[in-house]
């Protein structure tokens, strides 16, 4: 490519019926923030829903990408997704060999080597937050052609001879609100009922570093997007229909986080609005619970009573501490949801069945028991070895067993969690 040449980027994003993602035009907003990407090169987003067979979705891909024929297709690649996304670049690279293929998301991530085999159609890669790195590349494409590749900072590309380059590590954006909303810019384009609500990010990284979260590794400090703007968008988005909100942020009942967030939507019309959170339980108090009335629904992630799990996990769990949050949500009187895993290392079928006891006791409103999806980029993926951990290597990467808990072990506690889980969630809404 020539510089000059890049006109048309397209962003793809291949989303779960009900389900959007902000990614993509958070990445389409700041992108544009520099007024010759603006002027020069059109960057167009398109949602596609990924239901029925996977040939329906390809084909509603490479109708966008032929009708917009663009130098440039990027995806978003999470685990919902990620198969599909592949047969997608495998197409597009067969119909438009010249197009450069583009991939991020929570998929791309250490080891690349591994990121790399499993996506070969790919020439670039942005590991981690995307909007800083797509800026640098799509400048530097325009004013180096080709050549720029290398000058852009945050990004592993493949050169002509078939090796990866890793370029200089690109400049971290200090303030988050420096990224235009995706919602006030008009950007995103969401379904009409989206099953989680309207999304609202306001924190990435978490200061935590459990060992199964993605978000564990995400950066070396939490980054926060201010409350006001939050506010804004809630604002917005409720002066357009929606009163269902789901609020990111891992970190959100640290400190006076709770309290500062109640005092800023407190001074907006928050009437027949339903908000709902993960929440912390331990670190919960006293002091917030007038600012825990505007969340209607409470996600309590316990996953685990096992000593020994836990410390695999480097998770702390002060059962003490737990209990007395975990009290103060439930007389809220809002939904109060607790969340346990299967198939952890360090834990086994004795101890997922304790972990189960002692949560049913808690009396939430609703119980859920996930299997361990050993994800990308998390600590017990690097160390899965060190646990005799296997998985299924496709996504979602689902646990199959580990030193502590024998296949045929883990098989009976999944089946054993969704069984109690079905029937104690049955008789609670009875």
């Amino acid at each position: 490519m020539k510089p000059g040449q890049l006109s048309r980027v397209l962003l793809i994003s291949v989303d779960a019926p009900g389900h959007y993602s902000l990614a993509l035009p958070l990445l389409k907003g700041y992108a544009e923030l520099d007024e010759v990407i603006r002027k020069t090169t059109c960057i167009r987003i398109v949602r596609i829903k990924n239901i029925g067979r996977g040939s329906r979705v390809i084909r509603a891909v490479l109708g966008a990408v032929l009708r917009f024929r663009p130098q440039m297709v990027g995806f978003s690649c999470n685990i919902w997704n990620a198969l599909v996304v592949r047969r997608c670049c495998r197409w597009i690279r067969r119909c438009l060999p010249r197009t450069l293929l583009l991939l991020g998301g929570q998929e791309i991530c250490s080891p690349l080597e591994e990121v790399i085999d499993t996506y070969p159609f790919a020439q670039i890669l942005i590991p981690g937050a995307g909007e800083a790195p797509f800026r640098s590349l799509l400048r530097n494409i325009i004013e180096y052609g080709s050549d720029g590749l290398d000058r852009s900072r945050g990004i592993y590309f493949k050169k002509e001879d078939g090796h990866w380059q890793m370029t200089s590590a690109h400049q971290e954006i200090t303030r988050l609100d420096e990224i235009p909303s995706a919602y006030l810019t008009g950007n995103v384009v969401m379904p009409e009922n989206p099953r989680m609500g309207a999304m609202i990010e306001l924190t990435r990284g978490c200061p935590l570093r459990c060992g199964f979260c993605y978000e564990a590794n995400r950066m070396s400090r939490p980054m926060k997007f201010s409350f006001e703007r939050v506010a804004e968008e809630i604002r917005w988005l409720r002066s357009r229909g929606y009163k269902r909100f789901h609020i990111l942020d891992p970190i959100l009942c640290f400190g006076r986080r709770l309290q500062e967030l109640h005092e800023v939507l407190s001074r907006s019309d928050m009437d027949n609005t339903h908000i709902s959170a993960e929440i912390y339980a331990e670190h919960i108090r006293k002091e917030d619970q007038e600012a825990l009335h505007f969340i209607t629904d409470y996600d309590v992630g316990l996953q685990t009573t096992s000593t020994r799990a836990l410390r695999i996990l480097q998770r702390q769990w002060r059962r003490e501490k737990f209990e007395q949050g975990f009290r103060i949500l439930q007389n809220t009187g809002k939904v109060v949801s607790c969340y346990i895993m299967v198939g952890l290392p360090g834990d086994n079928l004795n101890g997922f069945r304790k972990s189960l006891d002692y949560t049913m006791g808690l009396r939430p409103t609703k119980l859920f028991c996930n299997p361990l999806l050993v994800l990308r980029g998390t600590a017990i993926r690097h160390h899965a070895n060190d646990y005799g951990l296997h998985f299924n290597p496709d996504p979602p990467y689902e646990a199959l067993e580990c030193n502590t808990f024998p296949r045929d072990e883990l098989n009976r506690a999944k089946a054993f969690g969704q069984l109690m889980m079905n029937t104690y969630n049955t008789d609670r809404r009875a």
